[in-house]
C-alpha cells in the first residue's frame, strides 16, 4: 500500500451491493508499503462455505482508524485501480472447526483443500503497475509507491490466513 491504510475483509453480499453490511473485520493502521503476517479477526466466525473478498484501503482522513463504514464511505475510500476497488475474492470451505492462527503459519501450512483462490481477483494484474492516488491521479513510479503487485500478494496473503483460521 503505497500511503498505508487498512485490509478490510468483506462476505459475499458485496457483490451484490451491500458495501457496508458486508464488512466482517479491518486490520489495525498498516504503514505504507509491503505488509506479512497481517491478522485480520472476523467480527463473527465463518460457519459455512462462503466467499470472503479483501479490500485495501487508504487512511484518507489521516488519523490511523478505520472510519469509512461509520463516515458511511465518506473516509479511508478502498485503494483503486484501472477504474475499480482493489479486490480478491477467495472461496472458503467450511470444516467446522474453528481457531485462530498468524499469518506466518499460512505460508508453511496452506494447502489446495484450505484456500482455493478463485479466478475473480481484480484489479490485480501484470498490467496494474501501480496503484491510483488518492486524488486518482497514477503514479509514475517517482513519488515512491510501491508496485501494484505487492498489494496483491499482501491481500492474497491476507485472505490465506483468513481461510487457515477458519478452517483450523
Amino acid at each position: 500500500m503505497n500511503k498505508g491504510g487498512f485490509v478490510t475483509i468483506h462476505d459475499a453480499s458485496l457483490q451484490d451491493g451491500a458495501v457496508f453490511e458486508s464488512v466482517r473485520g479491518t486490520s489495525a493502521y498498516l504503514e505504507a508499503g509491503t505488509h506479512e503476517d497481517v491478522e485480520i479477526t472476523l467480527d463473527s466466525p465463518v460457519e459455512e462455505d462462503t466467499t470472503l473478498i479483501a479490500m485495501p484501503h487508504q487512511d484518507t482522513d489521516g488519523d490511523e482508524s478505520y472510519d469509512f463504514v461509520d463516515s458511511e464511505g465518506a473516509d479511508d475510500a478502498p485503494y483503486v485501480a484501472d477504474g475499480g476497488a482493489v479486490v480478491a475474492a477467495g472461496d472458503v470451505t467450511f470444516t467446522g472447526e474453528t481457531t485462530t492462527t498468524s499469518m506466518d503459519e499460512e505460508t508453511t501450512m496452506m494447502d489446495e483443500e484450505t484456500t482455493m483462490m478463485d479466478e475473480e481477483t481484480t484489479m490485480m494484474d501484470e498490467e496494474t503497475t501501480m496503484m491510483d492516488d488518492e486524488d486518482g491521479d497514477e503514479n509514475d513510479g517517482a513519488s515512491g509507491g510501491s508496485p501494484g503487485f505487492g498489494i496483491a500478494v499482501a491481500v492474497l496473503a491476507l485472505l490465506g490466513a483468513a481461510f487457515l483460521a477458519r478452517r483450523r
